[in-house]
């Protein structure tokens, strides 16, 4: 069965980062790897909203200041439909991969009913997960803690070069075992 790496941090300590990396570096190996990450988008040097981009290069906004959805998390109104139209697919082509990435698994990302189910259908498999969490609690969130092939890596402005280091030896060797 393959294990779930959860890559924890607060906003700005290089998760988004560290993970685009780690998919280069792991790409040199061959490793197939399959997914999603979510972006930041920036206007003036201030950040506007965010955007959802496939690792094949696919994307749409996802989140804006202000807006007129429904769903809001802090001052950023979520379009849930542009969210899941590059998500679930990501998430559900990753039996051609050796990796699923998942980047980020937030508030923003679990108000989508269909994505949270298609995250547990997913997790439910032998697939080797690389994720990132927030550094605060949500509920599912601390269930996907509990789970016994779940390792956690705590990122910080200050270690993210070192635990990238750290994350991808651990993937290597697993990756390399399931062969």
């Amino acid at each position: 069965m393959g294990m779930i790496h959860l890559v924890r941090g607060r906003p700005g300590s290089g998760k988004t980062t560290l993970v685009l990396r780690l998919c280069e570096e792991l790409a040199d190996y061959g490793i197939r790897v399959m997914g999603f990450v979510t972006e930041e988008i920036r206007e003036g040097g201030k950040r506007s909203g965010f955007q959802v981009r496939d690792l094949r290069g696919r994307k749409a906004v996802m989140a804006t200041l202000g807006g007129g959805s429904p769903v809001k998390v802090g001052r950023y109104s979520v379009d849930l439909r542009a969210f899941e139209d590059v998500a679930l697919p990501a998430i559900s082509m990753h039996q051609d991969a050796d990796l699923l990435v998942i980047d980020e698994i937030g508030k923003m990302e679990l108000h989508s009913r269909a994505f949270l189910q298609a995250l547990k259908n997913r997790l439910s498999k032998d697939v080797t997960v690389l994720a990132t969490i927030p550094a605060y609690s949500l509920p599912f969130v601390d269930t996907l803690l509990s789970r016994p092939d779940v390792k956690v890596y705590d990122l910080t402005v200050t270690n993210r070069d070192e635990m990238r280091e750290v994350v991808k030896r651990a993937l290597l060797s697993e990756l390399r075992r399931s062969d």
